[in-house]
């Protein structure tokens, strides 16, 4: 009698501790409670989809589910002794389908105190994880219907669920799958709150499988183990203990299920599932399609999840627990790691479905020794950490190689680099044959560069500049010249079979003929009139010295004249000139007898040279012919530094946009020997497709810094062996705008490759910018008549 009057005092005193809580303290807890779902710091997790070939593609989605049962064993750090003035943190796990984004996103609530310690374990976990510090995300529309509900165990919680184990396939896809049916105006999420729980948790599953060793049958131990083993224990004396008897393979089972479960770290969880639609019969529907993702959860052992609704009445607390992450200690259920990741983990390649908000590119972190003094190409973040990318002076010599389509930050990265090379006094020369970037160029230069500057546009025809490509000082130069201006008409003509060893061999001692009096060079327009004016071309002899070059003109030229097909050679000789001297504006350019700037003065002295070859207004062809006949003269300058000491010899920084229509076989030669002589260049394309072979293997064989934006498929397959094992061809298809793969040269070797984002040049002085054209047109351009005068008097044309 006593007993039974102390069990009956003891339940009324925990009756009015009750009413007591709910009287004066529950209000106090609730209170925190929203003030703690405050403090967590939310963050999207974003991953890579495809799998990186170094970490083992025979991997199957058991073993890349595993990953996160270890991270959630770290996640049991997040403790504090509490009571419920001062309750344990909490952590909010998140798979929600946000309104206006129609993406599948992964989100982490964090306890702002253990923000450093949980991203380590993240990214100790899952390397390549995009942490992302969000402030939240939308949810609700005010004039949308709202259903919810809330999920627990069916039966007790030390029955297991089936786990990821169990599954041939990622169990995350019929749970993504319905959220994936979401229409663009609507919204649907999954959130677990979690809270580890103490290493005794399985105190009584573990006394559980105890009795049932000794042979009482799961129902049984349950009731020995519970605390109405304390009422059993008043009447014992006048009811007969039940006998054990041995257990059946079922109830084996399901001890060892138990037992296993309680071997793993664990903690309190709580699910909600809320959706949100215009209908509210369809707010209903997803909310139900997500709950009938978890049936897949039923366990042998007949637990499962199960859901229940809240009701009307109660979905403004829902919503208001649901926003600030309010852990409910009263309405958990106990949930051990292996059973947390199933029920959320972050995705894995084997994820099938579509609108899963995947990482585009992977990120990369910079090499330790990145220079802190240079030119600065870019910045790179990661893991929050932001850093600038600069490329030293020495590391430019050894060239940088720019690519990337259209539109994806080509011209906004060589416009930062001139800025700065304008801003620092270096010598710059840039050939644009878009235009575009010339004149946004023009007006980043300083005003106290002005008399630096010259600007070569063509398509100022009323004061045409000269370049006169027959410009040569020395016998080696003469050949360069001759050679280079053969190779510019190979590759401008659509056929090359076209040209042949006779066009070479009469435009070579053409050449060779005119360039014979160093202080009166002829010109390109002056070809013809050698080859059809005798007197013209004994004047030109009387210079020439070479006895192969007489020989040629004094001998074998007049010999091809007789006969019946006498003007068939010099007909398809000139036919190959006509579209160049035939064209007024290029003639008044390649027809002047000096060219209007040095090249040497451009380069020692560290002048600027913008050339606008816009193919829209020049064509093609044209653009192509006067891009070839300035690099050649640049590279020209370039080796006449030979003469010149070392320490002299001052760094000219040149930049080519679409290079491969300004370059002939001889880069080879100024990207291997260039870098001696100080003429530094960054070359920059669209495709791998637009370079010959020869001019691809020389630039990969021999540029330093390779700086790739987003490219084509078969570009990134082409590239990829360049960028791994941090990147495969799938990031370099997939880069943002302004984002590019960077392997860059730092004191002498080549970096593993990371990203870069590209930084903005600045707006310039566009005042400034048509006062400095003009300056350069009247300083260095000659008037349309004077030009053309000249040209007649000289080539004897009209």
């Amino acid at each position: 009698m006593a007993s039974l009057v102390l069990f009956l005092g003891i339940a009324l005193l925990l009756v009015g501790s009750g009413v007591l809580y709910v009287a004066l303290l529950k209000p106090f807890v609730f209170q925190r409670g929203i003030r703690q779902g405050l403090r967590l710091r939310v963050y999207r997790i974003v991953l890579p989809q495809y799998q990186s070939k170094n970490e083992g593609t025979q991997q199957d989605p058991t073993q890349l589910i595993a990953v996160m049962e270890q991270l959630y064993a770290s996640f049991t750090s997040v403790r504090r002794p509490g009571t419920s003035f001062r309750p344990d943190p909490h952590i909010s796990l998140e798979i929600v389908n946000p309104a206006d984004t129609d993406e599948i996103q992964f989100f982490l609530g964090v306890p702002r105190d253990y923000v450093s310690i949980l991203e380590k374990q993240i990214h100790g976990q899952y390397p390549g994880a995009e942490i992302e510090d969000v402030t939240d995300y939308e949810t609700f529309d005010s004039e949308a219907h709202i259903s919810a509900s809330k999920g627990d165990t069916a039966r007790s919680d030390e029955l297991p669920l089936r786990t990821y184990t169990s599954f041939e396939s990622d169990p995350l896809n019929q749970i993504t799958s319905a959220l994936s049916k979401i229409q663009r105006d609507e919204s649907a999420g999954i959130q677990l709150l979690i809270k580890p729980i103490s290493g005794t948790w399985g105190t009584r599953a573990k006394r559980i499988v105890q009795e049932m060793q000794d042979g009482y049958s799961y129902d049984q131990a349950r009731k020995r183990t519970g605390w109405m083993q304390f009422v059993t224990h008043i009447k014992q004396s006048s009811q007969k203990e039940q006998t054990p008897a041995s257990l059946s393979p079922k109830q084996e089972e399901l001890m060892q299920a138990i037992d296993a479960k309680t071997s793993k770290p664990a903690f309190k969880v709580n699910l909600r599932v809320l959706a949100v639609a215009h209908e509210e019969s369809r707010a209903a529907q997803l909310r139900e399609e997500i709950e009938g993702a978890f049936a897949q959860f039923q366990s042998s052992e007949e637990n499962r999840i199960s859901f229940r609704r809240v009701p009307p009445r109660r979905l403004p607390l829902f919503v208001y627990r649901f926003l600030f992450r309010v852990f409910q200690p009263r309405q958990t259920m106990r949930l051990n790691t292996e059973e947390l990741t199933t029920l959320y983990h972050l995705p894995t390649p084997f994820l099938e479905t579509p609108k899963i908000r995947w990482m585009k590119f992977k990120r990369a972190h910079p090499p330790s020794n990145v220079p802190d003094q240079g030119l600065m190409i870019g910045k790179n973040t990661y893991r929050g950490e932001q850093t600038e990318v600069k490329l030293q002076q020495a590391d430019r010599r050894r060239h940088t190689y720019v690519i990337g389509q259209t539109g994806t930050g080509k011209s906004a990265l060589l416009k930062k680099m001139i800025e700065q090379d304008l801003a620092n006094g270096e010598g710059v020369a840039l050939l644009d044959p878009n235009g575009d970037l010339a004149e946004e160029v023009l007006s980043l230069v300083p005003k106290e560069r002005a008399e630096e500057l010259v600007y070569f546009n063509p398509q100022d025809s009323a004061r045409p500049l000269g370049l006169n490509i027959l410009e040569a000082r020395t016998p080696e130069e003469k050949d360069f010249i001759t050679q280079e201006m053969i190779s510019i008409f190979y590759k401008l003509v659509s056929d090359p079979s076209m040209i042949g060893p006779i066009f070479e061999h009469n435009m070579r001692n053409a050449m060779l003929a005119l360039m014979a009096d160093s202080e009166n060079p002829g010109t390109i327009t002056e070809i013809p009139r050698l080859f059809t004016d005798e007197e013209f071309r004994k004047e030109v002899l009387k210079n020439v010295e070479d006895p192969m070059v007489r020989d040629f003109w004094e001998n074998e030229f007049p010999k091809s004249q007789t006969g019946q097909q006498a003007g068939d050679i010099i007909g398809y000789l000139l036919s190959k000139l006509g579209r160049f001297i035939e064209n007024e504006m290029i003639r008044n350019i390649i027809g002047q007898k000096e060219s209007s700037f040095n090249f040497d003065s451009i380069m020692n002295e560290r002048q600027i040279l913008i050339c606008n070859l816009s193919k829209g207004g020049l064509g093609e062809i044209n653009s192509s012919l006067l891009g070839m006949l300035i690099v050649s003269k640049l590279q020209m300058a370039a080796f006449r530094r030979n003469a010149m000491p070392q320490e002299e010899r001052k760094d000219f920084y040149l930049y080519l946009d679409e290079f491969q229509n300004f370059t002939t076989e001889s880069i080879s030669t100024i990207l291997s020997e260039a870098r001696k002589y100080r003429l530094n260049l960054t070359i920059a394309h669209q495709f791998i497709g637009q370079l010959d072979e020869p001019i691809r293997n020389a630039v990969f064989g021999n540029v330093g810094t390779s700086i790739i934006l987003r490219v084509g498929t078969d570009d990134a397959a082409y590239l990829e062996n360049k960028v791994q094992p941090q990147f495969q061809a799938y990031d370099l298809v997939r880069l943002d705008n302004l984002h590019a793969v960077v392997a860059l040269m730092i004191e002498g070797e080549t970096s593993k490759p990371f990203n870069l984002e590209i930084v903005f040049a600045g707006t310039g002085n566009t005042q400034l910018k048509e006062a400095l054209v003009e300056l350069s047109r009247l300083k260095y351009g000659t008037k349309k008549e004077v030009v053309a005068r000249n040209i007649k008097r000289r080539a004897q044309i009209g």
